[in-house]
């Protein structure tokens, strides 16, 4: 009814299959242990200093014709308790939240971010002292001048393998 070579197929064919389950199984599994044991790992960074400063200008931009707003940064923050051994890079932004035009529309513009990578030590230590925004603050209705404008510290823990952990801090 089968011939040989149906038969040597079927074997081999089963055996490859085997072959491919097997490892991916194991790979599973030791993926999920990784993510388990590091998912509770929710440490911040040490917060030395953090202030931003009034905004040193407020323009009307020539050529885009909106208003800009530039301001200058003094932090002093150690991301090293972010790292673990699962940890790939911590990604770090500050933002700044201000409502906009007559109806009151929040804004959040990103004005710092800094990309930190696990084996690049040096950069877990962010210490700026009176350092322009990198990106102005920017307003399209013209009505920025004498808002109040609140600024976030967000980062990112992105791991080598798990979920992505998102953490604010004021």
């Amino acid at each position: 009814m089968y011939s040989l070579s149906t038969r040597a197929n079927s074997v081999f064919f089963f055996f490859v299959i085997c072959l491919g389950i097997i490892p991916l199984t194991i790979i599973v599994i030791l993926s999920a242990f990784n993510i388990i044991t590091t998912i509770f790992h929710n440490k911040g960074p040490e917060v030395n200093k953090f202030e931003v400063s009034k905004i040193t200008s407020l323009y009307d931009h020539p050529y885009t014709r909106v208003q800009h707003a530039v301001g200058l940064l003094d932090m002093e923050i150690d991301f090293t308790p972010c790292f673990n051994w699962n940890s790939n890079l911590v990604f770090a932004w500050l933002t700044a939240t201000y409502k906009t035009g007559k109806k009151g529309l929040e804004t959040k513009v990103t004005i710092w971010d800094n990309i930190m990578l696990r084996n690049n030590s040096h950069s877990h230590h962010v210490n700026l002292v009176k350092k322009s925004f990198e990106y102005p603050i920017v307003d399209i209705f013209k009505t920025l001048a004498g808002k109040d404008v609140t600024f976030e510290l967000n980062w990112e823990h992105m791991p080598v393998i798990g979920p992505i952990l998102k953490v604010m801090f004021y």
